[in-house]
């Protein structure tokens, strides 16, 4: 019996789903790792942005994460994206 994973992943709507959360995370992870090593704080980059904590904590769990608040918060950090992409490779229906 497959996992709940392998579930998502036997339909193409839910490979989608997960190329979006995973996106989320890596962003995200990025975003903190950053944090770390600059020993920047979300109370201190909320306030670089201009945001409440609450908004910054928000946005790191992946809620509401639009590109221009994402450009911002690269900024407070000191840094610019760079996009790249790569093709996606559909995995073959499982069912």
């Amino acid at each position: 019996m497959n996992n709940y994973i392998d579930k998502i992943r036997s339909t193409a709507n839910g490979q989608k789903s997960l190329r979006q959360e995973s996106f989320i995370l890596e962003v995200t992870e990025i975003i903190c790792k950053l944090m770390k090593k600059h020993e920047v704080s979300i109370s201190e980059l909320a306030k670089r942005m201009e945001r409440s904590t609450g908004r910054i904590n928000d946005i790191l769990e992946g809620e509401n994460l639009t590109l221009r608040t994402l450009s911002d918060m690269f900024d407070a950090l000191g840094y610019k994206v760079i996009v790249d992409v790569e093709p996606i490779e559909i995995e073959e229906n499982n069912a």
